[in-house]
């Protein structure tokens, strides 16, 4: 038997040498991953796949929340003339090896489970919305096709498409009931902020319309005109510093919010702060 100073010497070496093995190990997932992939130049820098849109079996209709906005905020662009279906950008769906480098094996399997899932994916809107059928007593194959594989889809989003944080005056939030005027004066704080703080590679933009008037969850009353100056502001601030930047449309489900962020989206465009044009071949 060793002494204590060589058996806890055996136990840091024993520890480190696992660490190294794990961040080897996820390093070659990183490397052998095919889930990023060079994007063609006949394609617009805007990412979106049909299983986005949730349905399942009908149930998705007693769901109070707009599950299927994502590809209703494409059809708007389509509409306008802004966006061509052949343009898009399909991202490919995340395979367990690529899951492993951020989550753990036992999380993964966790997921077979559908009272499992059921804890992750209902615990904000069932206290609003209790009528909704709860994901814990659907077949888990269900659960896998019309659930998780559309996260699936959502993970490997490299470069700026179409997150706000909450952050205001550092840590202070909005409270319910805030208007348009207030959240656009405190955005304009928050940004003045953060260009005296920091100069970024990128910046992440969490362009929730959860802050609509009338959504239940956000409680705020920003008017939809309120969405498409918040969006401006942030891409100038972008532009003017020439930092990369990637929008995440994020929460907001009314039904409202698909022509909102389309909107603002055709506004951004017109203000030539996205390029939504192919390159020509």
């Amino acid at each position: 038997m060793g002494t204590p100073s060589s058996t806890n010497r055996y136990s840091s070496n024993s520890t480190t040498s696992e660490s190294s093995s794990v961040e080897s190990e996820r390093r070659d997932r990183i490397l052998s991953s095919k889930l990023y992939f060079d994007v063609h130049a006949s394609k617009v820098p805007l990412i979106y796949s049909s299983s986005y849109d949730i349905a399942f079996l009908g149930i998705e209709k007693m769901h109070p929340f707009d599950s299927s906005k994502w590809g209703r905020i494409c059809r708007f662009l389509i509409a306008e003339g802004l966006l061509e279906q052949k343009h898009i950008v399909e991202p490919l769906e995340a395979k367990k090896e690529d899951l492993l480098v951020v989550h753990s094996e036992s999380h993964l399997d966790s997921l077979k489970s559908s009272s499992i899932v059921s804890t992750i994916v209902e615990v904000e809107f069932y206290a609003v919305y209790p009528e909704v059928p709860p994901v814990a007593v659907l077949p888990n194959c269900l659960v896998d096709k019309h659930v998780l594989y559309p996260f699936r889809k959502q993970v490997g989003e490299p470069f700026w498409l179409l997150s706000l944080q909450k952050n205001g005056d550092g840590l202070s939030m909005l409270v319910s009931g805030t208007t348009t005027s207030e959240y656009l004066s405190r955005l304009d704080g928050a940004l003045k902020v953060a260009a005296g703080a920091f100069d970024p590679e990128l910046i992440i933009y969490n362009a929730g319309t959860d802050v609509l008037d009338g959504d239940p969850l956000g409680r705020l009353k920003i008017s939809p005109d309120g969405i498409a100056v918040r969006d401006e502001k942030v891409f100038m601030f972008a532009r003017e510093r020439h930092i990369p930047l990637v929008m995440l449309t994020s929460g907001g489900y009314m039904k409202s919010s698909a022509k909102v962020i389309a909107d603002s989206i055709t506004n951004l465009a017109k203000k030539s702060l996205i390029t939504m044009e192919v390159y020509k071949i």
